[in-house]
């Protein structure tokens, strides 16, 4: 349960209704970067769709500690997330590199 809500509220992660497969691939890789630049990063890392990228970005903005600039160059040598045309995934990449 979550804070503040009643004890009844229906939750669809703790039921097993809400399955995590994909927010669960969007973190690992996000995991991946936290722990430093990823050598083999590249294109193929984000064929999923839009929200998973978002999500991916969310979960690095969320952590709150800033990702060297060296792992932000080597994120955008490998997506190019600055020429997303997708404008909440480059709102998300512009909020990741102004922390």
């Amino acid at each position: 349960t979550h804070t503040g809500l009643p004890s009844k509220v229906f939750d669809p992660v703790e039921s097993g209704y809400l399955d995590k497969t994909l927010y669960n691939a969007a973190d690992a890789l996000a995991q991946r970067w936290r722990a430093g630049p990823v050598a083999e990063a590249s294109a193929a890392d984000l064929r999923w769709e839009p929200y998973q990228t978002m999500a991916f970005l969310d979960i690095l903005i969320d952590t709150g500690v800033p990702l060297p600039a060296a792992s932000l160059d080597a994120m955008e040598r490998a997506y190019a997330l600055s020429q997303s045309r997708n404008v909440e995934t480059l709102f998300r990449w512009l909020m990741l590199n102004l922390k």
